[in-house]
């Protein structure tokens, strides 16, 4: 039987189960192979091939180089703008050659955007609508953040991979988040900016250092909404901020530290 012949709803479920190496890592070599097999294979094989592509630095690199009809395939993008890395007006050529990107993973060494660049990143030939930003890098006082929330209000799903100290604007934030993850905790005034639109909207909230007393607030505005609450490790006054979310399908994950055994994950209540 050839691939031609094979029906094309099996042709898919090959592809998606080869989708994935035991590493966890996309198959690209697989996806690639399958792609030539026949006519009915490519169009899928290339779905999946370029979902979620990686852009690394390098210096032949040119965003002209990805045809529209594979950069319109991408949703998931990972790439670092700066100095050393993709420059800024290669990573907006970047974007406007992937209409349709809905993650973006970015590590970014520029201080902030410039007027022109959030001008080019707002005017693209397709508008953007970014719904997950993980920010891996950025400086500490940089505004860059700010920046790319009021770009694109449509970020619901935000992940802070680094550490934010810049005083957030005085502009009341437009964008709702359905799920923040810290890996370091902003200021308390900084996380309640961030969250001051999404009370009631907010269902998911995850630490990596453990909120102190300071942030007793921040739970009293959104605990009686949210339905999962983790902590990497528990601690003081965890406790305290678990009975500030109430509603009964409200789920709470905390990783505790153990010397004797490693760490490991347990429920500590469903209310």
């Amino acid at each position: 039987m050839t691939g031609q012949t094979l029906p094309l709803e099996l042709v898919y479920r090959i592809l998606h189960n080869t989708y994935f190496v035991e590493e966890g890592v996309k198959d690209s070599s697989t996806l690639s192979a399958c792609s030539l097999v026949s006519p009915s294979w490519t169009g899928e094989a290339q779905r999946l091939l370029h979902h979620s592509i990686r852009v690394a630095s390098c210096p032949s690199f040119r965003p002209h180089d990805i045809p529209l009809r594979i950069g319109s395939l991408v949703r998931s993008l990972e790439v670092s703008v700066g100095y050393s890395e993709i420059p800024v007006g290669d990573f907006v050529t970047l974007l406007a050659h992937c209409p349709h990107v809905y993650e973006l993973h970015l590590r970014i060494t520029e201080h902030e955007l410039d007027d022109v660049t959030l001008d080019l990143l707002s005017n693209t030939p397709t508008p953007l609508r970014i719904v997950a930003l993980n920010l891996q890098y950025c400086g500490v006082q940089s505004p860059i953040l700010f920046q790319l929330l009021f770009l694109w209000p449509t970020i619901e799903f935000l992940r802070l991979g680094t550490e934010i100290a810049a005083s957030p604007p005085f502009k009341t934030p437009t964008f709702r988040l359905y799920e923040l993850t810290l890996l370091r905790n902003p200021p308390v005034a900084t996380l309640l900016w961030l969250l001051s639109n999404s009370v009631g909207h907010l269902r998911i909230l995850d630490f990596r250092d453990p909120p102190g007393h300071k942030f007793e607030l921040l739970f009293d505005q959104h605990g009686p909404h949210l339905h999962s609450l983790r902590f990497f490790r528990h601690a003081g006054g965890a406790e305290s901020m678990i009975q500030r979310c109430p509603k009964q399908r409200t789920r709470i994950v905390a990783d505790f530290e153990l010397p004797q055994i490693g760490r490991f994950a347990e429920d500590v209540g469903t209310f």
